[in-house]
């Protein structure tokens, strides 16, 4: 598995995503992440 994913700017994508859909919890913010990776 490459583990060229920068964990820090996966938060930083994470934190941002929590801004822009105004999702309320972190857990909601992760999902979504996920959603947009998959």
């Amino acid at each position: 598995m490459k583990e060229d994913i920068n964990l820090q700017e996966v938060l930083q994508n994470i934190i941002k995503l929590s801004e822009a859909a105004e999702i309320e919890t972190t857990q909601e913010a992760i999902e979504e992440l996920i959603q947009q990776l998959g």
